[in-house]
């Protein structure tokens, strides 16, 4: 672009191109797979949350005495293992939409916990007061395990097209796998599905 080659090997390569370039190649670029998500990207045709995993979301007794919520949380830490779950719900598809739908567009998010760094976080009520940390005025690691339990969120996307297949091939996986009954009703209210 304007002279310059772009790999893209390296992030700051983006910066050098507009979406009028990218979009308007003489020559499209890359797989199959690689061209139909920049058709979509150039139609807006982004994925939908087709399930919601949250302590809404999921029946009570499956949040709180679920090993699995735990697992589920540790797979933000572990790509490998999250790839392996993103395949399975993949796998669990009927075999007409599977061979519709690619692997990559089955997408599992996983937010880590929040971690407040506390060691810049400090207190002096008044002039004359000693400087104390956050922590003996606050209760900073409750306040994170209440956050993590009671409003964290974790979302699978797909193709629209596909978003009903995805998201019932997605909570048998959560069933299955992980102890986690997803109630349906609810999480199709928060994700906008029918």
């Amino acid at each position: 672009m304007d002279g310059r080659d772009i790999t893209f090997a390296d992030p700051v390569d983006y910066l050098y191109m507009t979406d009028e370039e990218f979009f308007n190649q003489i020559h499209p670029f890359g797989d199959e797979f690689v061209r139909r998500m920049t058709g979509r990207f150039q139609r807006r045709e982004l994925f939908v949350r087709c399930l919601e995993i949250s302590r809404r979301t999921v029946r009570k007794k499956s949040w709180e005495e679920s090993f699995g919520r735990k697992m589920l949380l540790d797979l933000s830490d572990k790509p490998a293992l999250l790839d392996g779950a993103e395949r399975t719900i993949h796998g669990a598809l009927p075999d007409e939409v599977k061979r519709k739908c690619d692997r990559g567009e089955v997408l599992l998010s996983v937010p880590k916990r929040p971690n407040l760094k506390t060691d810049f976080a400090r207190v002096q009520t008044s002039p004359k007061a000693q400087i104390e940390t956050i922590e003996k005025f606050f209760p900073v690691e409750q306040w994170t395990d209440a956050y993590a339990h009671n409003k964290w969120r974790s979302y699978v996307y797909a193709p629209n097209e596909y978003a009903s297949a995805v998201r019932d091939a997605a909570a048998e996986v959560l069933r299955t796998k992980f102890n986690i009954d997803v109630d349906l009703a609810i999480s199709n209210e928060t994700c906008h599905q029918d």
